[in-house]
């Protein structure tokens, strides 16, 4: 269900919007879910203990379709739709971002070849691991919950987890300013 709407949207109207600097606007954009999770989290605790999940489930719903007509009101597909460039396009013109299509020579070896190397090997492990980490932050919640420190603290996991939330969106804003200068450092910013 999200797919389409956070995924593919997003991505799709930002590389619309912005002809330079697209990476550090992406990383903004996303970044509000974790600026969501900080402000929701409290919100979705709060409303847990005073209408049961059922409740809250139904409320947060409700809250998250009033976006919907904003989003048709203001929201265009490209620039051009309401008379606008792209934001940098001044700098493409100019030539001071260099946007044209670089030769790409084909290299390298079968599928066959490739699974057996130690690089896709380390390739698979350093995917799981990132799951791993990108989801670990979900459980930190209930984890502190758990703790004898938490016991009369009403509400700690929420906190806990806008906590984690903040880190991802500061993260995100980073990674794309490092992905402007160069992919390959975000890359392995990201990944380390």
């Amino acid at each position: 269900g999200s797919a389409l709407p956070i995924y593919l949207a997003v991505p799709t109207l930002i590389n619309r919007w912005f002809a330079d600097k697209a990476a550090v606007f992406l990383g903004i954009a996303v970044s509000f879910t974790g600026i969501g999770g900080v402000v929701f989290n409290p919100i979705g605790q709060a409303l847990i203990s005073s209408l049961g999940w059922q409740g809250a489930y139904r409320a947060l719903a409700l809250i998250a379709l009033c976006g919907i007509p904003f989003m048709w009101l203001l929201v265009r597909s490209y620039p051009s739709d309401v008379g606008l460039l792209p934001y940098g396009a001044d700098k493409v013109a100019n030539g001071a971002v260099d946007t044209a299509p670089k030769e790409v020579v084909l290299t390298g070896v079968s599928a066959t070849v490739a699974t057996k190397t130690t690089s896709f090997k380390l390739l698979c492990l350093l995917s799981f691991l990132s799951y791993f980490g990108i989801t670990a932050y979900q459980l930190m919640a209930k984890y502190a919950g758990s703790l004898p420190l938490a016991a009369g603290a009403a509400g700690i996991g929420a906190i806990v987890s806008s906590c984690a939330m903040a880190g991802q969106a500061i993260g995100k804003i980073g990674l794309g300013a490092i992905s402007d200068r160069s992919v390959k450092l975000g890359s392995t910013v990201s990944l380390g």
